[in-house]
């Protein structure tokens, strides 16, 4: 399993306190339950541990951004989380 980075800000674990549990969110991507969970359970079947495909990690303040794509092919939710961020105002 790869470590958090977010998919938008790329937060990391060396920029947060503790061990990061309390700011990072692993979302799984798919039109389905069954699609979200397909890569892990090949990943299982094989004997092989890893990150699945269509898994990735936010930070708790781009989570609400993430979950409302979650429900789309990873690809499709990751260009439109992309464009959505883009348009947001930058912090200062």
């Amino acid at each position: 399993m790869r470590p958090p980075d977010c998919f938008v800000c790329h937060l990391t674990l060396g920029d947060v306190p503790d061990d990061g549990r309390d700011y990072f969110t692993l979302v799984y991507f798919g039109e389905t339950k069954a699609e979200k969970m397909a890569p892990a359970q090949v990943l299982a079947d094989t004997g092989r541990s890893g990150h699945p495909s269509n898994a990735v990690w936010f930070s708790n303040g781009h989570l609400p951004l993430a979950q409302q794509h979650e429900d789309r092919h990873v690809s499709d939710a990751l260009d439109a989380i992309k464009a959505e961020s883009d348009m947001a105002p930058a912090d200062d």
